[in-house]
């Protein structure tokens, strides 16, 4: 069954990379499919209570809606639902932990090529590869 849930999550996040690198765009269609698939698996599949994964998916969409609203930081709306839904596929406790490394990842990839100008600072960075390579990395933990 795990095997069947972790093959639909790298399915969706290959979908997702592609199409955040070429068209700096999350589609909303998918992300609802992407939510309906991690909210069926973890119905089945989870080593904690269902509220457990529906309260820290609802916390780090909220959060990160709200820095979305009222922040100046540049971040996608897509990108504000994919935490969501990352929050609900691994817990707040895994969430955090892809973050940290999604974040650290876009650094090491980014700082670089800003500093030898090879990108502006405002060009836009597509964090959705960078999401995932942190959530297979948390699930993997």
């Amino acid at each position: 069954m795990e095997g069947l849930f972790v093959t639909g999550i790298v399915s969706f996040s290959l979908i997702f990379i592609i199409s955040d690198s070429c068209y700096q765009l999350l589609p909303d269609n998918l992300m609802r499919l992407f939510f309906l698939w991690v909210f069926l698996g973890r119905l089945i599949i989870h080593p904690y209570p269902i509220s457990f994964y529906i309260f820290s998916g609802l916390g780090f969409f909220s959060f990160f809606y709200l820095v979305y609203h009222f922040s100046s930081t540049p971040i996608g709306g897509g990108d504000v639902k994919l935490l969501g839904i990352i929050a609900l596929l691994l817990g707040y406790h895994s969430s955090l932990i892809a973050l940290l490394f999604a974040s650290l990842s876009a650094i090491l990839v980014y700082l670089p090529l800003m500093f030898s100008k090879k990108i502006s600072y405002s060009y836009p960075i597509p964090f959705a590869p960078f999401i995932f390579l942190g959530i297979f990395i948390a699930y993997c933990l």
